[in-house]
């Protein structure tokens, strides 16, 4: 028996734009690293839209616990992460809010595109640190970061190809961003070590 999730919008409040965009990606390659709709319903003042269950929780809880993954799980789910982004970008879609409350996981039972990897690459730093990566606490001071475009590296990184992936998702100008899939060929997730650690379809379990 398939379970699946539930969510309930009020029908003034319900995106139709958002639920063409998830009929775009249905008609995608399928990728198990996404989830899916699986249909909506209006009925009187609601819209009840049935999704994909993930049945472990969110990276945002992974993140405020403070959660340490190993240098294997680390690659293996960002390598997950991106492996759904460049579906989305396939279809010429832009997800534009990559953020820890919308990475869900799931364990089975027994352009707008340089903006998403701009988010991606703030989820893997707040991943591996625990932290944001800019701390200006004015706009002013954030805007001298990106003058200088320069990524201070916390001691907590200490894998080489990570950082220089953080660098190359982490550019302040866009167009000198990498895309998802440059970044699936960047050798943090190519290199000999990680094609040795741990298959794409690893599972975690907190």
């Amino acid at each position: 028996m398939n379970i699946y999730a539930a969510k309930i919008w009020n029908y003034e409040d319900f995106n139709q734009d958002g639920w063409e965009v998830g009929g775009e990606l249905l008609k995608a390659e399928q990728s198990p690293f996404f989830m899916r709709y699986i249909g909506a319903q209006h009925i009187g003042n609601v819209v009840i839209v049935l999704m994909e269950f993930a049945n472990i929780g969110s990276l945002d809880y992974v993140i405020k616990q403070k959660i340490v993954f190993s240098v294997a799980t680390l690659r293996a789910v960002m390598k997950q992460i991106l492996l759904g982004i460049q579906v989305i970008h396939s279809c010429g879609l832009i997800h534009r809010e990559i953020t820890a409350e919308n990475v869900l996981f799931h364990n089975i039972p027994g352009s707008g595109r340089v903006i998403d990897m701009w988010d991606f690459g703030i989820l893997l730093f707040q991943l591996v640190n625990h932290e944001l990566p800019f701390k200006g606490r004015t706009l002013q001071e954030l805007y001298q970061q990106e003058n200088f475009g320069l990524l201070q590296r916390p001691q907590t990184t200490r894998d080489r190809a990570l950082f220089d992936l953080l660098i190359r998702l982490l550019r302040f100008n866009p167009n000198d961003r990498i895309s998802a899939a440059e970044a699936l060929d960047h050798r943090y997730f190519t290199g000999e070590q990680a094609l040795n650690e741990i298959p794409i379809d690893f599972l975690i379990n907190f």
